[in-house]
């Protein structure tokens, strides 16, 4: 009888001891830049993207048959407004685009800004197949003149392999990072 209580115990104590991680929190990188641009002298702040409700979360989301809906145990590990000015922040700075590139101009007053808004980061299936789809209008602003100089909508549909998390991860950060390379050789242009 003693034997079944250690043995009872045993198996108890084991099992209390074991947790399953059920949620994840995922985090897109950025690649870097690594074509120079002649460096002008103007300044650039990056303003904080303005981002539709539902993309104001850590959930990551994807449309199916036109419905929305948000993976369980899966999160962002930070807001999709978040990754997407971190690395374009990274980007620009090695870019060497611009003399500075700051988040907030309070010492200075700077030349250019850049406001973003987010209008797609999610998941999207169709008969065609799954796809990451990230969308952004960015507006570049003279602060000094007080003047709008461009406007553009970006768009990248990043077509994905399988239903696999680590696959949807890097289809959002191979998007992502090609949406800011192309808003770095759209500022460019808009500086000649």
């Amino acid at each position: 009888m003693r034997i079944l209580y250690v043995l009872f115990a045993f198996l108890l104590s084991g099992c209390a001891g074991v947790s399953v991680d059920k949620e994840q929190s995922l985090i897109l990188k950025s690649y870097g830049y690594e074509k120079n641009h002649q460096q002008s002298q103007k300044t650039l702040q990056i303003v904080k993207p303005k981002t539709p409700l539902y993309l104001n979360s850590k959930e990551i989301l994807y449309v199916e048959d036109g419905l929305s809906r948000a993976y369980a145990y899966h999160f962002w590990a930070d807001l999709p407004s978040n990754f997407y000015r971190f690395v374009l922040l990274d980007k620009l700075e090695k870019s060497t685009l611009f003399s500075a590139v700051v988040e907030k101009s309070t010492f200075t007053r700077v030349d250019l800004a850049l406001q973003s808004r987010i209008e797609s980061f999610e998941q999207v299936m169709t008969k065609e197949g799954s796809f990451a789809k990230l969308g952004f209008s960015v507006t570049l602003f003279d602060v000094k003149e007080q003047k709008i100089l461009a406007n553009r909508h970006f768009e990248k549909f990043i077509e994905l392999e399988n239903s696999q998390i680590s696959t949807l991860v890097l289809g959002f950060e191979k998007g992502l990072n090609e949406l800011c390379d192309d808003i770095i050789l759209w500022l460019s242009e808009q500086l000649k």
